[in-house]
């Protein structure tokens, strides 16, 4: 989840609203009269709460609302802060990793104040890494609106953490979640495969979690603009440079050359097999691709990400001119062909292409620009010039050497004061300090004198960046409240997640329990309940299917599962009676098996395990309903524990003075 996402989607939750509130909290030189007061000595102010009404009730004309309206927000506002309050009374904005996570988030919080060097830096080196690579996937997609109410962002944040739960407990496989669960409309037929992928195919937040997870893990659940992504990564392998793709399709059917799926395969090992014998690719593709969009241009199909995952992989595996076999999708049968470009540069030699697109534009470069050089006139910056030239005079001759060290220069050349801004003075030392933390990063110069009017530019500018973010609380009251507001949020998120989120995902006993006193309320029609066995090995689907004609216990099949039968994947299906699926399992009996079928490499069959009657649904069943409804009920004894230890008392003078002198 991004964190603005998480923040106002914890505060909405918290608040129990139908509209999306965003809290704002004033500054501390707010001194009107205290319209609340808690019995801890927590006080808000009767022109804080008019400031956070009119934001999160239509504007000027929440002046004219009436005093059950006010009432109302009031009652919302007290259990907010109530979990404010706990929050640091347990401590939780005073642990390292609140003040990491905090600090991270100031960061981006600072953006649209001023440009920050090394964080976008960082983003162009990350994005250069990431170009380098392909990494394979699946997905399951839990969609959500990019701006949805906080009731439906729950929900799906619910759901994709049951769904993973279900994945990681081993109780189902991710092709079967992706298939029965993910708003992806491919996942239906690929089981939420997504082949390869590099730099800029997807959106960031995906790419991020798809590079920084571990071969054969899943991701948590990732919020994009889409909605929650729980990522699985398949394989991750070097693929530098731009790839462009081409195809040459042949497809099967009465508006084709090819009638069948046999004559399809046939005039594509045809043309194969003039590709061999030395005829141009893109003269192959004008004559025989059924592709209209791409024929034309010799079966270019140019360097974006190819929604058909047997042409992906093989994008990603093939090299530069190289061509594939004929190979069959669901759009017919095709042959690929890739041409690769600027494999072998380096970061420096894609810098500048990184920057662009990370940036979109060159804009964000020139901004900074204009900001260090106001910044340098506003705090007096001032360069030693003397001190400076003495300082290279002395560190110059060593200064590119691998084993130049501080410990090699006197304390007199360490303490020369560089420069100064504001009541900052940078020495010598200073300078020296920085380049030992990033030297083997930034000695690009051949001179001594470059390299060091280099690092010396990027260490002032640094310098001036990071007391600017710490004067930025101070210049901007928007600011001052946007980092109240993070700071509250990341708090509640942290204590609403242990208390409720999590705790109804993670507490099996009291969920069970829950779902014994309301079984009733989640009805169930007559069902089946069936396993379905997959394998890309004949012989052994074929094996199975025997054992169970002879009516092999299901203690020794099990134990075969995690021998001799490793390569079948097992999974359950319950269909309901009206579901088409179900037909022709409810005109057998118990322990039918459906005849083997084929698709591609994988032979399957299905097995009737049971009928189901209609009463209620079970527990696996309804369970991610129930953890909604069992963090409501944990929701509200946490609100009534809060509500016990935090009394307050309202001002009714002041309450009864809200917008009046305003009106």
């Amino acid at each position: 989840m991004t964190m603005q996402a998480r923040i106002i989607f914890c505060i909405c939750f918290l608040f129990a609203s139908t509209s999306c509130w965003n809290i704002n909290s004033l500054s501390a030189q707010d001194k009107s009269k205290t319209l609340i007061k808690f019995n801890n000595g927590t006080t808000v102010s009767q022109s804080e709460f008019e400031y956070v009404y009119k934001k999160n009730n239509g504007g000027d004309a929440a002046k004219s609302h009436t005093p059950d309206k006010f009432k109302e927000y009031l009652d919302l506002y007290v259990k907010f802060k109530r979990k404010v309050m706990e929050s640091e009374s347990l401590g939780i904005d005073t642990t390292a990793s609140f003040k990491a996570e905090l600090g991270s988030y100031l960061k981006t919080l600072a953006q649209p104040y001023l440009i920050e060097k090394e964080a976008l830096d960082a983003l162009i080196k990350e994005a250069y890494d990431n170009w380098k690579r392909a990494v394979s996937v699946s997905h399951i997609l839990i969609q959500t609106e990019e701006n949805g109410t906080p009731e439906d962002t729950l929900q799906a944040y619910n759901k994709a953490v049951a769904i993973r739960d279900s994945i990681a407990s081993g109780k189902r496989t991710f092709e079967y979640m992706a298939e029965k669960h993910s708003s992806d409309p491919s996942a239906k037929e690929n089981k939420g495969f997504l082949s390869f992928f590099t730099a800029f195919d997807f959106v960031y937040p995906f790419e991020r979690a798809a590079f920084s997870t571990p071969v054969g893990q899943m991701s948590k659940p990732i919020r994009t603009k889409f909605g929650y992504h729980i990522i699985k990564v398949h394989e991750k392998i070097d693929a530098p440079g731009v790839r462009n793709t081409y195809h040459i399709l042949v497809r099967a059917g009465n508006n084709y050359e090819a009638k069948s799926n046999e004559e399809a395969e046939k005039r594509v090992k045809e043309v194969y097999q003039k590709l061999r014998g030395g005829t141009p690719f893109a003269d192959l593709a004008k004559e025989y691709s059924d592709d209209p969009k791409s024929k034309s241009k010799g079966g270019e199909l140019g360097e974006r990400y190819l929604p058909i995952s047997q042409m992906q992989e093989r994008k990603f595996k093939l090299k530069n001119n190289e061509y594939s076999e004929p190979f069959q999708s669901p759009y017919g049968w095709h042959i690929i062909k890739v041409t690769t470009s600027d494999e072998n540069k380096t970061f420096d030699d894609m810098k500048k292409i990184m920057r662009n697109r990370v940036t979109r534009d060159r804009r964000a470069q020139v901004a900074e620009e204009k900001l260090i050089a106001n910044l340098k006139n506003q705090y007096k910056f001032e360069v030693k010039k003397t001190n400076l030239e003495k300082f290279i005079a002395n560190v110059k001759n060593e200064y590119l050497t691998p084993e130049f060290n501080a410990e090699k220069v006197s304390k007199a050349i360490l303490d020369l004061q560089l420069f100064t801004f504001a009541d900052k003075k940078f020495t010598g030392g200073d300078l020296l300090r920085y380049n030992a933390q990033a030297r083997n990063r930034n000695m690009s110069f051949t001179s001594s004198e470059a390299q060091i009017a280099n690092d010396l530019d990027v260490f002032q500018r640094g310098q001036l960046l990071n007391y600017e973010e710490l004067q930025l609380e101070k210049k901007y009251p928007e600011f001052a409240n946007l980092k109240k507001e993070y700071r509250d949020g990341i708090m509640l998120f942290t204590l609403t997640e242990k208390k409720v989120w999590r705790r109804a995902v993670e507490d099996s006993v009291g969920l069970k329990s829950y779902y014994e006193k309301h079984k009733s309320e989640y009805p169930a029609m007559e069902r089946v309940r069936v396993r379905e066995f997959r394998s890309p090995v004949r012989d052994m689907i074929f094996k199975l299917d025997s054992l169970l004609q002879k009516e092999v216990s299901w203690k020794v099949i099990d134990t075969m599962m995690t021998s001799e039968f490793f390569a079948i994947k097992t999974t359950k299906h319950i269909y309901n009676k009206t579901d088409p699926k179900a037909a022709k399992f409810y005109e057998n009996k118990t322990g039918y098996r459906t005849p083997i079928s084929q698709e591609g490499d994988v032979y399957f069959f299905s097995y009737l395990d049971e009928f189901m009657p209609a009463g209620s649904k079970s527990y696996d069943e309804a369970k991610s309903e129930l953890i909604t409804k069992y963090q409501g009920e944990l929701e509200k004894s946490w609100e009534a524990d809060l509500e016990k230890k935090f009394k307050y008392k309202v001002d009714q003078k002041v309450f009864d003075q809200l917008f009046k002198n305003e009106k």
